[in-house]
């Protein structure tokens, strides 16, 4: 029995190391066939990874050479937009707005605008210059923000800087014109006071002797310069009167023309002219001042 079970165990080791055996032979069968198909897989990827990238290539070429068709094609259209200028004077000019009048402020006109002395003509047309000015600085500032790199963004800084110093040379100017008008008034008012009291003077001497008026400027013999008394300047224009020094010395005849708000003698002779003196007695011919008689009577 033993020799039997042993005779079977050797049998069964003999059965399994054969079958061990064609395991190992049938293992190394699919390792070769594994390793084949792993080599033939990787040579078709790797093909395929080739011509993927000579596809992707093909197609990269493709697309920069129809970009590069159409950037040749519209080229002066993009340069236009975003242009390089080369003008010698033009980048100067922008160089001394950029440089000058930095971020120079805009005119502001509303403290001006508050001064009571001015008219409503020029107070609209302030307002309309401040809304002008504001108008254009904001546009100013769309354009400058444009994707641009070249020229324009400088260019455009440089007219803003521009027009807001020309606007603020402009708003220091009419305050100092106003400044210079409301000076002007003063010293008018002033002189009209003075002239007024001239005047005054004038009037009493010439009601306490009763002559019309008296010579002023007579330093053209031809166009003499005198003053009327209002009691007589109303109706006068191209009236003859007599020109006397004193009461017994008469110098000669003279044709009272109005200019503007004053009287002009044009004397008959040159004659005349040049013998009138200043602060001569001018005396109307009152047969030819019929407004004047009228008043007197």
């Amino acid at each position: 029995m033993t020799n039997q079970l042993a005779a079977l165990d050797s049998a069964n080791l003999e059965r399994a190391q054969q079958q061990q055996a064609e395991l190992d032979s049938q293992r190394q069968v699919y390792e070769l066939e594994k390793n084949q198909l792993i080599t033939e897989y990787e040579a078709v990827i790797s093909n395929l990874n080739a011509q993927l990238q000579e596809v992707r290539d093909n197609s990269f070429a493709e697309r920069k050479k129809a970009v590069d068709t159409i950037t040749a094609k519209y080229q002066s259209e993009i340069n236009a937009l975003d242009p390089v200028i080369r003008d010698a004077d033009a980048n100067a000019f922008a160089s001394v707005a950029n440089k000058e009048y930095a971020d120079a402020p805009a005119p502001d006109f509303s403290a001006i605008l508050m001064q009571e002395s001015l008219s409503e003509k020029t107070k609209f047309l302030l307002d309309s210059l401040q809304q002008k000015y504001d108008g254009f600085n904001y546009i100013s500032a769309f354009v400058t923000g444009l994707p641009q790199e070249n020229s324009i963004p400088s260019f455009s800084r440089a007219m803003k800087n521009y027009t807001n110093s020309i606007g603020k040379d402009m708003e220091l100017l009419i305050t100092e014109l106003l400044a210079v008008r409301s000076s002007a008034q003063e010293e008018a008012l002033g002189l009209k006071k003075l002239v007024d009291a001239y005047n005054y003077y004038i009037d009493s001497q010439l009601k306490s002797i009763g002559d019309a008026g008296y010579v002023l400027d007579p330093r053209n013999p031809q166009k003499i310069v005198v003053y009327l008394s209002p009691l007589y300047s109303a109706d006068v224009d191209n009236t003859k009167a007599f020109v006397f020094r004193k009461a017994d010395e008469y110098i000669g005849s003279v044709l009272l023309v109005k200019e503007s708000s004053n009287f002009i003698a044009v004397p008959d002779s040159l004659d005349v002219g040049l013998a009138v003196q200043p602060g001569d007695r001018i005396m109307i011919d009152m047969n030819n001042t019929q407004g004047v008689s009228d008043e007197q009577n």
